[in-house]
Formats: structure tokens, sequence, C-alpha cells
């Protein structure tokens, strides 16, 4: 029981997601506590999709222009609750669990950023969406990442926020590797002591540990504007944020004062106002158009 305990607490302090209230397939711990001047986002029942083998679960709000969000490492639906009820007014927004995640399946031991970034181009396919603008946190910026280098067609803008391309001291702060490293510790006792609904969760906190690369010579594919933001006190260095900002083709950069890697749940109006007037910008950018054959291109 105090293991458990100590789990939970451990994720509290390295997981920028919240973890969904509800969960129909698997039980896992919460973390990510929000404001409570804020009022929690009331989730309607979603849906699941059969998508390269696993279960992908699935919501979504509003009408509009559509708006994928990606959540952080072992992140959930439940991790965006201070933006959905924001974009949806005005946008049709669709949130998922990653696979392995929330309450998404995960059915091999394998699991890889590119196979989550293949899951939801196929979401997208089977919603019927020609093109989105993507929101991503954390990891979740990773596999947006990879939605516009492999599938640009798909992409229209993207908004990252917290995101690191490799999992070294270069990129997080001393702090932030060795509580990640308490938190996989502490999932594998108590994996071993029976509690086996860790088992995805410590497969999700390795891929971050040990498989989180992301090769800055395939950004030149990438077509879409991006947008960065980062907290000032953020897990990722601001000089990593600063130098993915500059391999971009086509980025801005915003950091937000007194703010850490959850600023997108800190201080939520800000974050979704900048996510707002950065999808409402038209500059004659498209799908499938590269900025490098473009005479003059670039965001304004």
């Amino acid at each position: 029981m105090k293991k458990t305990l100590l789990l939970s607490f451990l994720f509290a302090a390295i997981i920028s997601s919240t973890f969904a209230q509800k969960s129909p397939i698997t039980p896992r711990p919460m973390s990510g506590a929000t404001n409570g001047n804020v009022k929690q986002f009331e989730h309607t029942e979603g849906q699941f999709q059969s998508i390269n083998g696993v279960n992908i679960y699935f919501e979504q709000y509003g009408e509009g222009t559509p708006i994928l969000l990606i959540h952080d490492n072992n992140g959930s639906v439940a991790s965006f609750d201070q933006q959905i009820n924001f974009l949806s007014k005005k946008n049709r927004v669709i949130v998922a669990d990653s696979r392995g995640q929330g309450s998404s399946t995960l059915n091999k031991d394998s699991l890889t950023y590119e196979q989550m970034a293949d899951d939801y181009f196929m979401l997208l396919q089977k919603l019927e969406l020609d093109s989105v603008n993507i929101v991503g946190w954390g990891d979740g910026g990773v596999v947006a990442l990879l939605l516009a280098i492999n599938y640009p067609e798909k992409v229209n803008r993207i908004v990252i926020g917290g995101t690191a391309i490799v999992a070294d001291t270069t990129a997080f702060t001393d702090a932030y590797m060795a509580k990640c490293n308490d938190a996989i510790r502490a999932a594998k006792d108590s994996i071993k002591e029976g509690v086996l609904e860790y088992r995805n969760i410590l497969r999700v906190l390795n891929l971050r540990a040990n498989r989180l690369y992301l090769d800055p010579e395939l950004f030149v594919n990438i077509q879409a504007p991006v947008l960065l933001i980062s907290g000032d006190k953020d897990d990722i260095k601001l000089e990593h944020t600063v130098a993915l900002y500059r391999a971009l083709p086509n980025a801005q950069l915003s950091i937000i004062p007194n703010s850490t890697n959850a600023v997108y749940r800190e201080t939520p109006m800000v974050v979704n106002n900048l996510i707002n007037k950065f999808f409402a910008k038209n500059n004659g950018n498209k799908p499938g158009v590269n900025k490098a054959e473009k005479q003059g291109g670039g965001d304004e």
C-alpha cells in the first residue's frame, strides 16, 4: 500500500498530464492536480476505434475547424480538461488516449512514438478528416512532429509544449531525470509485488527514458508552421527548446514566465489564447506545400 502511494506521488511530480477519471479497461493512478478555482470539465461518453491491433479511446466536442489534442507521457483525454471547453466553442476538438495509456489498449510489449503517430493518422482517416490543427504536449509534441514529418498532408498547424526530442541531460533537468528514474524503479517494485496495472505505465515511462529521439535532420520535411510553448521553469531546459525552435523550418516560440511544464494547466487561458491566435492565422500555408519550395515563405 505504501509503495502504491509512493508511486502515485512520484507520477504526480514528474508527469505533466492528468489521468482520466474513468477507465473502462484498466485502473490507473491519478496525478496532476488542477487549479481548485477552475470548474472541472465534464467528459461525455467517448468511443473506441480498432486501430493497428489496439483499441483507441477518443472523444469529440464542438463543430468547426478540427483540432487534434495529443497528451503527454502517461496522460489521457483528461490531460486537456482546461483546453477542451475553450477550443470546442468554435472548433471540432478530437482528443484520444494514446495506445497503452488512459483507456486505450496495448496488445504488444513494444511501444514506439512512430506507432502512436500511425495510430493518430489512422484515427483521422477513420474520422474522414482531410487535415487538422494539432496541439501536442510533452511526448504528444513528439507524436505531433512525427505526424507532420510522415503525413504532412494531414497537418495544417502545430502547437507543441514542454517537448524534448532526446532523453538526456542536454534536454531534461537533472531533477526531472532523477524523479523519472525513481518512478521507474518504484513501478518495477510494484509490478514485482503483483500490482500489474503498472506494466503499461512502466512501458510508457521507459519509452521516454530509453527511446526518445527524433532526428533534427527530419525537420526539413515539416511543412506546417509550429508554435513552441514552454514555461521558464520547465522540466525541459530552455537551451533545448531554443535549439528545437531554431531547427524547425517555420517556427515561433513563446516562453511563459514563472511557469513549469504544466503551464497549460497552471495558466490555461494564457496558453489557450496563444493556441487560438496561432490557429486563427491564415497566410496561405496548406498541407503538402513545402516552405522550401515557396518564394519568401514563412509565417508572419
